[in-house]
């Protein structure tokens, strides 16, 4: 499947605003253009009142390199998410992850990145449920 077919599948949307800074980014490189999308997801599912449609939400910080000025795309965003979330789901110690991205693990920055990483993947699989999130993770093709 591919993500458009997911996102439309788990009737997922997204509206962007903009920021002045991300707060996962205390050092980030002054020009970038930072945001904060909104993913929004309507569902039918146990957690609504006699199975009536409920929306559940996730805002997510975003950065874009400083070429970049139009909104992030849903795509873009939930990409970047899965991306990490699935590198933290391989693996699953701070020590494995700095093996697998090259990064020090003697690093403050290098665990801060692994902690929000750790925490975003949490987040995007209690937003999507179990399954979906495992199907976004490893059955959908992303650019």
């Amino acid at each position: 499947m591919t993500l458009a077919d997911f996102i439309a599948q788990h009737n997922v949307t997204a509206k962007a605003e903009r920021r002045t800074h991300n707060p996962n980014m205390p050092h980030a490189a002054p020009g970038m253009h930072h945001w904060c999308v909104f993913l929004r997801r309507r569902t039918t599912e146990p957690e609504g009142l006699l199975g009536l449609p409920v929306s559940v939400s996730m805002p997510v910080p975003f950065s874009q390199k400083f070429e970049r000025v139009e909104e992030p795309t849903i795509e873009e965003v939930l990409g970047r998410l899965a991306s990490n979330a699935r590198t933290i789901e391989n693996c699953p110690t701070f020590e494995q992850w700095c093996s697998e991205l090259g990064m020090d693990n003697d690093s403050r920055r290098a665990e801060r990145t692994y902690e929000t990483c750790k925490r975003q993947a949490a987040l995007l699989k209690e937003f999507l449920g179990k399954q979906a999130y495992e199907d976004l993770l490893f059955d959908t093709e992303r650019q």
